[in-house]
């Protein structure tokens, strides 16, 4: 990890903070879950999060930032549902081309 810059910044094997998800497009929304590690990379930080039975999840630390994700606003459509369909069948046809199933 070191020589790519993605050393924690904090590692415990306890857990001694936890951090509400406030992104509202990602399924853990509103809960508030332990943090094993937080990362520093130049484009910003992540956050190493504790979701369950042993799993663990890695995520944008903005996406725990209150002010930031309250600025996000739902708009108008920016693709089809048509478009996603044909997308859908592309990645199904590219995917089976590879020999896994779908």
């Amino acid at each position: 990890m070191g020589s790519q810059g993605n050393t924690p910044s904090f590692h415990s094997a306890h857990i001694l903070e936890s951090v509400t998800i406030h992104y509202r497009w990602l399924s853990y929304h509103g809960k508030s879950l332990p943090v094993r590690a937080r990362y520093r990379r130049s484009h910003g930080a992540d956050l190493c999060l504790e979701v369950g039975g042993g799993v663990s999840v890695g995520l944008p630390e903005w996406m725990a930032d209150a002010r930031i994700c309250s600025s996000q606003t739902v708009g108008s459509p920016q693709v089809t549902i048509e478009a996603l369909e044909a997308l859908d069948e592309l990645l199904g046809a590219v995917i089976k081309d590879a020999g896994h199933e779908a």
